[in-house]
């Protein structure tokens, strides 16, 4: 029985308010989502600064990142 006490103690239960005046959070509104299409297999993309170098598959990656970034801002 003394054993038993511990895991008694501990698998109680108390119905008592814990702050009478609490406010739920509103509901979070839904993220806006972005739709991007798959990267290619093959990307150059060299930024040096504010030089960019880049290939057709650079640009759509980059293009997805600063849109990908505006969402979030």
């Amino acid at each position: 029985m003394i054993r038993m006490m511990p895991f008694l103690l501990l698998t109680g239960c108390v119905n008592a308010p814990v702050a009478p005046n609490l406010k739920l959070p509103e509901p979070v509104k839904e993220c806006p989502r972005l739709s991007l299409p798959p990267v290619p297999q093959k990307v150059y993309l060299q930024i040096d600064g504010d030089k960019l170098m880049y290939d057709d598959g650079g640009d759509l990656l980059l293009r997805g990142y600063v849109r990908a970034r505006s969402l979030l801002r």
